[in-house]
């Protein structure tokens, strides 16, 4: 949600979001408020402690003054006479929680890795390839197939990084029929990491990495659940009796720094952490990973006769900026159905329309374009000293007028990169630069060296829904 920069007041509150699992109030476990320079996140496991009722909202973000935004806890919603203390547990986390990691622009995973079996699932009787997203595991089934697996990997891609999935978990041991359970969750499809879940498979992913040399790990449905199992010391009991639930996001930011640790203790020092789930940044748990996938959602199929730039907006692609969390961003470009009797020109469109948004905003992609990992590579996206300034920036040294037309740059000593990306109709676009004396314009993809009008001006004609880059460099003399 983008707050309106004008107007004080309640500006939202807990009572929006839908799918609530609570059986009184609005309680959710995770707020963050923030802009790109940074934020604040907010988090706990449940309301106990609090007086929740269906009539106030459990939290709101509220304007009192136009210099301030304040988030505000309902912890007494209705008239109560207290009679004893309450203990009231939550959180709280500085974005960004860390800077980036060293050269994360030239990532080098992808998520085609998905559902391809590192373990030795496909070995099991009756076990088919398509078996394996509900069967994933975070354990060796058969060593000689996952040395092998990994091993092969490794030496096309550079990298070995098996998928798991947060919703079950394949029965290929004895310990997962045993507690099996006890480690779901009793509103939704989800595992629960308790302590005994976590042990298990922290241990079965470092005897992964002693066996077969992996690099680091793949997790989806990474999200929140709630559970109001009291017998297994869920959730809490109400005035009235009821069972109000309760999430875990204590414990599992526990689990995903035990993760990391068991890799980092293994010898895989970094190792790739990934976790995905669309519209979940829960920083508490992302900023333990180096890759956060999201936009698996807003589904195109070639008969909508849409593209990326359609179903995603400016402002929700900004929530991924990498630089306000400290934890690398990639998209998941959603283009199902089929594609083969697309005309190129409708695939170029849908894939420029991809990577022009996702560009703009810092986020990696995908990229199957020769041209543009060139460009990247050319310009040295990968080295210390690239800086990034996006289209809000007051501090970006390239300008545009018009609303449709968002440019964003990355600086290097001596040389700049521009994306000017349109999420209009097609037009010819007027971008300022901000060129020193004795430097060149170059649109790099086709070589061609433009002209630099009055104030440093530059005109370039922008299709529908489509990027140019420039490359800004000192002459050579």
């Amino acid at each position: 949600l983008t707050l309106p920069a004008k107007g004080t007041g309640r500006l939202w509150d807990s009572r929006r979001v839908d799918g609530q699992p609570m059986v009184v109030g609005s309680f959710i476990p995770f707020v963050w408020v923030g802009n790109a320079p940074g934020g604040l996140a907010w988090f706990a496991d449940s309301d106990q402690g609090w007086t929740p009722n269906n009539t106030h909202s459990a939290i709101e973000v509220r304007r009192t003054t136009k210099d301030s935004t304040d988030l505000v806890l309902n912890l007494i919603s209705e008239p109560e006479t207290l009679t004893a203390a309450r203990r009231i547990v939550f959180g709280l986390q500085a974005t960004p929680v860390k800077p980036l990691r060293d050269g994360w622009r030239d990532n080098k995973w992808t998520f085609d890795t998905t559902f391809h079996d590192f373990a030795g699932i496909t070995t099991q009787p009756g076990k088919q390839h398509s078996d394996l997203i509900w069967s994933a595991v975070p354990y060796v089934i058969n060593e000689e197939y996952a040395k092998k697996k990994a091993a092969e990997w490794k030496k096309s891609r550079g990298m070995a990084v098996p998928y798991f999935e947060n919703n079950v978990m394949g029965k290929f041991r004895p310990e997962v029929d045993y507690f099996g359970e006890h480690w779901k969750a009793s509103v939704g499809n989800m595992l629960w990491f308790d302590k005994t879940l976590q042990d298990f498979i922290v241990h079965s992913l470092a005897e992964w990495v002693q066996i077969a040399d992996i690099d680091g790990w793949y997790v989806d449905n990474v999200r929140f659940e709630a559970c109001a199992n009291i017998e297994a010391g869920r959730g809490y009991r109400l005035a009235d009796g009821r069972v109000q639930p309760t999430y875990q996001i204590f414990e599992q930011r526990d689990y995903w720094m035990r993760v990391r640790a068991a890799f980092i203790e293994a010898g895989k020092n970094p190792p790739l952490l990934v976790l995905h789930m669309t519209h979940n940044m829960v920083i508490p748990w992302i900023g333990i990973a180096d890759l956060a996938l999201d936009h698996e959602a807003n589904v195109i199929f070639p008969e909508m006769g849409k593209d990326f730039m359609d179903v995603w907006t400016p402002d929700r692609l900004r929530l991924d900026y990498p630089h306000q969390w400290g934890v690398a961003v990639i998209s998941m470009s959603k283009y199902d159905g089929d594609w083969s009797k697309a005309s190129k020109e409708v695939l170029e469109r849908n894939w420029r329309s991809f990577v022009g948004a996702n560009r703009l905003h810092d986020t990696l992609v995908q990229s199957h374009n020769d041209k543009d990992a060139k460009i990247r590579q050319a310009f040295g996206f990968g080295a210390a000293d690239v800086q990034f300034f996006g289209y809000w920036d007051p501090q970006n040294p390239v300008r545009t007028r018009a609303d449709q037309i968002k440019v964003s740059t990355w600086t290097r000593p001596g040389k700049q990169l521009v994306i000017a990306t349109n999420w209009g109709e097609a037009t010819d676009a007027e971008v300022t630069l901000s060129a020193p004396a004795g430097w060149k314009v170059t649109e790099p993809e086709s070589g061609q060296e433009l002209p630099i009008g009055h104030g440093g001006r530059v005109t370039l004609p922008i299709p529908k829904h489509h990027y140019r880059y420039l490359l800004l460099e000192r002459a050579t003399p």
